[in-house]
This record gives C-alpha cells, structure tokens and sequence, in this order.
C-alpha cells in the first residue's frame, strides 16, 4: 500500500508472510519532535518493523532510521 502525502503517519506498509515494514519517507529534514514520538508510539502488529527513509536533494540512496 502506498499513501504518500496522506494524513496517515506511514507512507508505505510492506507486507510479507513473516512481518512487515512501516516506512515514513522524508525530505531532506527528519521528522519534527511530535511527529517521531508519534511514530514511535504508533502501535504495530507484532513482528513489524519501524523505519524513516529521509531523502535529500542530489542523493541516490536514502539515510535511514530504525525506530524500535
């Protein structure tokens, strides 16, 4: 599922048999105080993972935070 520029707090949901991946994808800055404690307070289904993906300007890959 994709739902970029959506009022939801993930940008992506990657499902496979065994998890999932939660993605907020960013420009350029990290995500402001409120938001990061929102996501790391967001309640997943177990064996889900949490991850930020920032990408800057003029970059190929993307930096990347693991929330717990």
């Amino acid at each position: 599922m994709r739902a970029g520029a959506s009022l939801g707090p993930w940008d992506l949901v990657c499902l496979c048999p065994t998890g999932g991946v939660l993605v907020q994808v960013k420009c350029n800055d990290w995500p402001g105080t409120l938001e990061r404690l929102a996501l790391q307070d967001f309640v997943a289904p177990p064996h889900f993972r949490k991850v930020i993906h920032r990408w800057r300007d003029r970059h190929r890959t993307p930096d990347e935070q693991w929330l717990q």
